[in-house]
């Protein structure tokens, strides 16, 4: 029998203490692992499917009443270019979707008082920074880590969740997140701008002499009419989503701490310049995780509660790996 537990620690450490062979498979949270842990699925998908039809709803329209009359007036190869920004902005929405953001491993369950651990306090070029404690993955927060209330787990660098990949953005897959925006951003462009060409086009060759011409080639551009405001719409807020992301990066903040104001009054330490912040984002790898997923398994069955907080080294729990979130209990 599987069961699966969604966030609450006490009862997943009663059910393996009620049985000796109860294994963890996963971890923690309100997202699902697959693969060994290199796929990562939010169990709240409802959006994810709307984006899906975002793309294919008006680019299967595109190919079915704008591209016949290009590849028969032009170049047969017309609809090779939105095929391919099509496929990319699907590629970049499964990466996005099922990439592992920056998740934070839990620390050992302990006991917290009533008033709470005090914060600690880190110096970072320059400037310190107050590390709190997160009583749900148990652990210090490092810098610029954030507990997502969706996800339920703490996450590296997040500068939101979204619920159109139904998933957060962080650190690792912040990259493939503009990647995204850009190749539908293309898109949209790509659809408003052919099918207002069309429907000139279409206008031109008809005979607008009397009102009935007129509502007649109306009427048979209707689709190609939806899509210009469909790509219009799509394009104005995608500008403006990619541009607020692009502005945010060079000064190497998130969306979180921007929204919340936190450098407005001090100086941002994590700030370097803006070449730099754009490579720290866009061009730096990902870290490559060193502990093993076997190993992420047996670190949190049945875990003992500790009576103080857990130790913190901010050279070595940096390291910490990153980790999905889901448990699937064996009895």
């Amino acid at each position: 029998i599987k069961r699966r537990v969604h966030g609450d620690r006490s009862a997943l450490q009663r059910m393996c203490s009620q049985r000796d062979e109860a294994r963890s498979v996963v971890l923690l949270g309100n997202v699902g692992l697959y693969c060994n842990g290199k796929v990562v699925v939010h169990t709240d998908r409802k959006m994810l499917y709307v984006s899906i039809c975002f793309i294919l709803i008006p680019s299967g329209l595109f190919f079915g009443f704008v591209c016949p009359y290009f590849t028969s007036s032009m170049f047969v190869e017309y609809p090779v270019v939105p095929a391919v920004l099509m496929s990319l902005c699907l590629i970049c929405l499964g990466i996005c979707s099922t990439s592992d953001p920056g998740f934070v491993a839990r620390g050992p369950a302990v006991r917290i008082p009533d008033d709470g651990f005090p914060p600690r306090r880190v110096d970072v070029n320059g400037e310190v920074v107050e590390l709190n404690f997160c009583p749900v993955c148990c652990t210090y927060r490092l810098p610029r880590v954030h507990h997502c209330r969706y996800c339920n787990l703490c996450i590296r660098r997040q500068d939101h969740h979204c619920p159109w990949i139904a998933n957060c953005v962080g650190q690792r897959n912040h990259r493939s997140f503009l990647m995204l925006l850009g190749s539908t951003l293309c898109l949209s462009l790509w659809i408003f701008v052919f099918s207002t060409w069309h429907i000139v086009a279409a206008f031109q060759a008809a005979d607008l002499s009397d009102d009935k011409g007129f509502w007649q080639t109306l009427g048979s551009e209707i689709i190609p009419i939806l899509l210009l405001v469909t790509g219009l719409v799509l394009s104005w807020s995608l500008i403006g989503l990619l541009g607020f992301q692009l502005f945010i990066i060079s000064r190497n903040q998130t969306t979180n701490e921007y929204l919340r104001g936190l450098y407005r009054q001090r100086k941002n330490p994590f700030s370097i310049s803006c070449v730099s912040n754009c490579k720290e984002v866009c061009c730096e790898p990902n870290k490559e995780y060193k502990m093993h997923f076997s190993e992420l398994q047996e670190q949190h069955v049945a875990l003992p509660k500790q009576d103080g907080p857990p130790s913190f080294n901010p050279n070595t729990d940096g390291n910490r790996p990153s980790v999905a979130a889901c448990v699937e209990v064996e009895v």
